[in-house]
């Protein structure tokens, strides 16, 4: 597992905004020692959907010829192929804009989308878009639909009912590079508390490119989004894992628009829902993988710290990353969310026991198969 974390900790050097000699150093001396798998290396990168991101690091860190040819070629192609479809994606998106303007709807660009129009890397083949999310109003859905439609856009077959979930399901058209997600909701249910559609429409910013007109989030909504995405991104796993596609997000926001984020407000709002440690967590796996620089008056506390090191020590073992996500578990935020139940210790308590006893007898059911079968209460959360 040693390999695995060192190709892991290559692809953070690559990716990260440090570009002085120590950094650089640490690459050409990784690569050149010969202790480097480019097999596991490619594996991360494409596991975490930065491998575009990976061969931009290495160009700007003029460390591209280190490679031997099959990797460098490999890299160079899927770069090459990402930056074109970011481009289709880009003049898709603005058709799809300019047809809910032409319907009276003026929609928000969320996540990869606002980046095809206000990108905050400076290649713009580094990123992988997996689709076009556009924020519109929920009352006009319907007319969005019908817009789109007259366009080609068709949905796709989905195994969820869409009236349910915070977004629509994907609509898709021949010969398009990507899907589009028309959302009511900027976050799904888990997280959606933390800070509502509403707010983030109400400090968006008007823009307008290529004759279009569609709303951007402000920069402090941004981040919010960024992280909460991102531990939505791994929920089917550990929410506290590192998505280092997210984290490189987070550290270019922060770059492009260090003077306009709300840190104190992120942080409340973040902390206020049991969530303050990941936020203090994901800003310093922010800097120590990835150059960014600390906030002012930001130092994240003893949990964060522990978070970070354990989260590392789970790349290297995986007995850790089972054992840490059965801890979270029982985190205030995960409770409160599987049960509905107040923030006070003594209701706290409870249903943590509840949930103990509902875990233990799952586990029973799976050792003895003739007891009953109950559903994991991890992947489950119920109203209580």
């Amino acid at each position: 597992m040693k390999q695995y974390y060192n190709s892991f900790k290559f692809v953070c050097r690559c990716l990260s905004l440090r570009n002085h000699e120590d950094n650089i150093a640490d690459i050409h001396h990784q690569v050149t020692r010969g202790s480097l798998s480019w097999e596991s290396v490619i594996y991360i990168a494409n596991n975490h959907l930065v491998t575009p991101g990976l061969w931009s690091g290495l160009k700007n860190k003029n460390l591209e010829d280190l490679l031997d040819d099959e990797t460098r070629r490999y890299l160079y192609e899927l770069h090459a192929m990402n930056r074109n479809r970011n481009s289709h994606l880009r003049r898709q998106l603005l058709e799809a804009v300019g047809t809910l303007n032409a319907a009276g709807i003026t929609p928000l660009l969320l996540k990869g989308s606002g980046q095809l129009v206000q990108p905050i890397h400076n290649d713009p083949g580094s990123r992988i878009m997996s689709d076009l999310d556009i924020l519109i109003p929920p009352e006009q859905l319907h007319n969005a639909l019908n817009a789109l439609a007259s366009k080609g856009y068709r949905e796709t077959e989905v195994s969820y009912d869409p009236e349910k979930l915070h977004h629509w399901a994907p609509l898709m058209r021949p010969g398009d590079y990507g899907t589009i997600e028309l959302h009511r909701q900027v976050l799904n249910r888990f997280v959606v508390q933390v800070i509502s559609t509403e707010k983030i429409w109400q400090a968006a910013e008007s823009k307008t490119k290529d004759g279009v007109r569609f709303f951007l989030p402000s920069a402090t909504h941004s981040i919010l989004i960024c992280m909460l995405h991102s531990r939505e991104f791994n929920h089917a796993d550990d929410p506290r894992q590192f998505n280092l596609r997210s984290l490189h997000d987070l550290a270019a926001i922060t770059k492009h628009h260090s003077a306009e984020i709300d840190w104190q407000m992120i942080l409340r709002q973040m902390k206020d829902h049991g969530l303050g440690f990941e936020a203090e967590a994901q800003l310093l796996a922010a800097q120590r993988m990835l150059g960014m620089p600390l906030p002012n008056a930001i130092l994240p506390g003893p949990s964060a710290r522990l978070h970070h090191a354990v989260s590392l020590a789970a790349v290297n073992w995986p007995i850790i990353e089972f054992l840490s996500r059965r801890v979270y578990d029982f985190s205030v935020f995960q409770i409160r969310q599987r049960y509905g139940c107040a923030r006070h210790s003594v209701c706290l308590a409870a249903y943590r026991m509840r949930y103990l006893f509902s875990f233990l007898k799952y586990q029973l059911s799976r050792r003895f198969p003739a007891a009953q079968i109950t559903k994991d209460p991890s992947k489950e959360f119920v109203s209580g």
